[in-house]
């Protein structure tokens, strides 16, 4: 998740909003996904401050950690098609 920095800040009380970017706070968000477990995933651009590699990684480890699990996500980057079974398309 190459958030290691912030192993030693587990007990720390913060404001994490200013003190994590927005691409740590998504790793976080699917670090807390990957330890839930959850049936259903919604992820509304979850993805969006990181670079298309990361996202790739962090999808294809939904794949691989969650395969049973309904994965819904709202997002504008078409490479992410490529891990949902449909996909649907909204225009004015």
């Amino acid at each position: 998740m190459h958030l290691e920095g912030l192993t030693e800040k587990l007990d720390t009380t913060a404001v994490w909003q200013q003190q994590l970017s927005p691409g740590e706070q998504q790793r976080l968000a699917f670090a807390r996904v990957f330890l839930h477990a959850p049936e259903v995933v919604l992820l509304d651009e979850a993805t969006s401050a990181l670079d298309p590699a990361n996202e790739t990684r962090l999808y294809a480890l939904l794949d691989e950690k969650l395969p049973d699990a309904l994965v819904i996500s709202i997002a504008h980057r078409d490479a992410l098609e490529a891990f949902h079974s449909r996909s649907i398309t909204l225009a004015r």
